[in-house]
Parts: C-alpha cells; sequence; structure tokens
C-alpha cells in the first residue's frame, strides 16, 4: 500500500475547527541538528537535539508577555565529541530535585552504552549549568544494555528505565546517598526482548509495550507490578496481545498514556518510521472490574500508513498527537464520543507541508500546547520548536 498523501488527511473525519480558536507559532528555529526530546519545566522549555557532533540541551525562555512570540534560546550544555559524557541525547528531560535537570544519551559514556546525565542549573543568574554523568548503562557483570524508555518517575528520587541487552531489562536508577557520589542501578525485572516504551501505573506499577511476542506475535500491553515486600520479584502480566484480527488491531504497539480512571492509552504503528511499511492506529484498553481479568480493546482512529510515533496526551477528556507522513504530517485532536459507544472524531490542528515531521506533544500549566518538528532523512538535520494555543 502506499502512503496515504498529506491532502487526504484533511478528508479523514476532518471536522473544521473555527481559525480564531487555534494559533500556531514557530517559537524557534533549529538550523543545526534534529530535536528528539522536549519537556516544558518550570516555565521554560527544554529541548534535547542530536547533531551531527554528539548533541545539545537547549533552553527556551518565554517572553515578559507569554502569548507573544519571542522567545530565547540558549545552550546549557554540548556534549563533547568522542561520547566521554554521553552522546545523542534522547528523550524528553524530566526534572529532579533542587532544579536539576535529568535525560539520556544513546550512546556515549564510560561503556558507550549510553549515559543518565544530570545538569545542575547555576548558583548564580545567569551562571554556567553543570554537567555531569549521573550513570554510565551497561555497569560491568550487570547485561543491561542501553537504554530504551524514557526515564519514568520513582519513589525517594529514583527513576525507572527499560534497557535492552539480550532482551529487555527494567531497571530502577538510585540516587547517591551523598552529594557527589554516583548513581547506582538495581535490575528488577525482565521483559521481552522489544520492550521500549515505560509508563507509571496505577498502585506503584509500571506499563510496558513490546513490539515483538505475545499470543499472536503482534506484541503486548504488560503490567509490571512491585513486590509487596522488599527485595521480592515483580510480577508480570500480560493485558492485551496484539496480532489478532489485525484489521481490528493494526501495527506493533508503541507508546502509552494512563489516565487518572485508569484507562490506558495508546498507538500502534508501522515497521520503519520513513518508509511507512505497517499501519498506525491510537487505541483504549478500559480495565475489567475483577483483578486479573481481560482487558478491553478499542480502536479510536485509523490513521492507515501515517506514522504515530509519539505517545498521546490526555487533557479535559481529549486526547492529542502528533501523526507523520512523507510530506510532512498534522497535530490533530481526538474528542471522545458524545454518547457510549459511538465514534470518536478527529480534529487536525495544524498540517506541516514543508518536510518536518512533527512529534513531542506537551501541554505546560497554561494550557498551551508545546511540540517539535524534524527534517526527514536524508536532509539535513534541521527542526522547530512550535506552540498551539487552542483557547
Amino acid at each position: 500500500m502506499r502512503s496515504l498523501p498529506l491532502a487526504a488527511l484533511a478528508a479523514i473525519s476532518m471536522v473544521c475547527t473555527a481559525a480564531s480558536q487555534i494559533r500556531f507559532t514557530t517559537i524557534y528555529d533549529i538550523a543545526t541538528g534534529r530535536p528528539s526530546g522536549i519537556a516544558p519545566l518550570g516555565g521554560a522549555v527544554y529541548v534535547v537535539v542530536e547533531d551531527t557532533g554528539c548533541g545539545y540541551v537547549l533552553n527556551l525562555q518565554p517572553p515578559a508577555d507569554y502569548r507573544s512570540d519571542g522567545w530565547g534560546g540558549s545552550v546549557l550544555y554540548t556534549f563533547p565529541s568522542g561520547g566521554s559524557d554521553g552522546c545523542f541525547p534522547t528523550g524528553g528531560p524530566v526534572m529532579g530535585a533542587a532544579g536539576a535537570v535529568y535525560g539520556l544519551t544513546s550512546t556515549g559514556g564510560q561503556n558507550d552504552y549510553g549515559t543518565m546525565y544530570e545538569l545542575q542549573p547555576p548558583a548564580l543568574q545567569g551562571g554556567a549549568w553543570t554537567e555531569s554523568v549521573a550513570y554510565s548503562f551497561d555497569a560491568p557483570g550487570l547485561e543491561i544494555g542501553m537504554p530504551a524508555s524514557p526515564l519514568v518517575d520513582g519513589p525517594e528520587g529514583s527513576f525507572y528505565v527499560m534497557a535492552t541487552y539480550a532482551g529487555g531489562v527494567l531497571l530502577q536508577l538510585l540516587p547517591p546517598a551523598e552529594p557527589g557520589w554516583t548513581w547506582s542501578a538495581a535490575r528488577l525485572a525482565e521483559a521481552g526482548p522489544s520492550a521500549d516504551w515505560l509508563s507509571a501505573g496505577p498502585r506503584g506499577g509500571l506499563y510496558v509495550t513490546e513490539a515483538d511476542g505475545g499470543i499472536y506475535g503482534g506484541g503486548t500491553v504488560v503490567d509490571l507490578t512491585p513486590p509487596r515486600t522488599p527485595g521480592g520479584s515483580w510480577t508480570e502480566t500480560t493485558l492485551y496481545s496484539f496480532g489478532c484480527c489485525s484489521q481490528a488491531a493494526p501495527g506493533d504497539p508503541n507508546t502509552l498514556t494512563v489516565a487518572s480512571d485508569g484507562t490506558i492509552y495508546g498507538t500502534t504503528y508501522g515497521e520503519v518510521p520513513f518508509v511507512y511499511t505497517g499501519e498506525s492506529a491510537a487505541f483504549s484498553l478500559t480495565p475489567t472490574g475483577s483483578p486479573g481479568g481481560e482487558w478491553t480493546y478499542t480502536m479510536l482512529h485509523y490513521f492507515g500508513e501515517n506514522h504515530v510515533n509519539a505517545p498521546l496526551v490526555l487533557r479535559d477528556g481529549n486526547l492529542y498527537g502528533t501523526v507523520q507522513n512523507p510530506e510532512g504530517g498534522a497535530v490533530f485532536e481526538l474528542q471522545p464520543p458524545s454518547a457510549p459507544g459511538g465514534s470518536w472524531t478527529i480534529t487536525y490542528l495544524h498540517r506541516f507541508a514543508n518536510g518536518q515531521t512533527p512529534s513531542g506533544l506537551l501541554f505546560d500549566d497554561t494550557g498551551t500546547l508545546f511540540g517539535m518538528t524534524g527534517s526527514m532523512p536524508p536532509a539535513p538535520p534541521t527542526g522547530t520548536i512550535f506552540k498551539i494555543e487552542t483557547k
């Protein structure tokens, strides 16, 4: 099958939204490098960028008038060539204690399997941020491999992350007992060889997607439940297996978003981004009333061979996401049905037709939607940071 052209996106369950309700603005142009992660933290927007070197971390500061477009950008840290401090930062950074910013690199570090880096804010305003390698992956003897998922907040300042070696490994990265000491890693559980997403679940548990395996070979969504007593084993429960009845569950499970009522919203995508083989969809998994019972799968929207490769964002009952295709892609909003059993309605908030593919949506505290775009290979790596105001 051929990919749907961008023009076809407008014809798929399209609902027009009044132009006065949507304001799209490019707030920053990245001339060198392709953004690979974004996070609004503390009123600023942090962006990690991969470039032809090892990459860098940007800090974008809003203007005095938050609704204006004059955002200023400064480079907080540039990863040196050679990878001693990590190389190719990936995924949105997260905020830790005392304003520190943590993130992941996919390579480099002491063992060349990637790092968790730490950026400490300056003691005086206007000073330089301080970078350090909090943890180098694949420490000798652990055989944990490189990071494969985003960082997820854990108890007492720790982080959870999936790593991949011969299979998926759930790690807990533990802060040092004393300032200046290095972080450590605890190996908590095993997962499938293609486990590459991690989301916080209820009662301290975690949800994982595995792109392969399961009853039908199409991947799974797995619940990892912590032990009741310290030092015990984590329990793995498969919530749903993909691959059966392909029209009902196209593509491989990719990202997950967990609602406060326990509903899981997720995405599936085809095999290789920018090649557009396979199919994409947005779906939900609804828990049953009994512990250990089957979960109900519902396809919310079918995107064909347009890729949905970033997590859905939930706000006020609506879902927001990005779709990519050879022309660029679009930012969409999915609105739930007005009556049980009805269809979700899709609205495209903005379309990209300049070879820039959108991803990485996040809301800040004001309700402004932020995202990033990156150029499609083999074009030189460039990108943008944008915001969408829908009120």
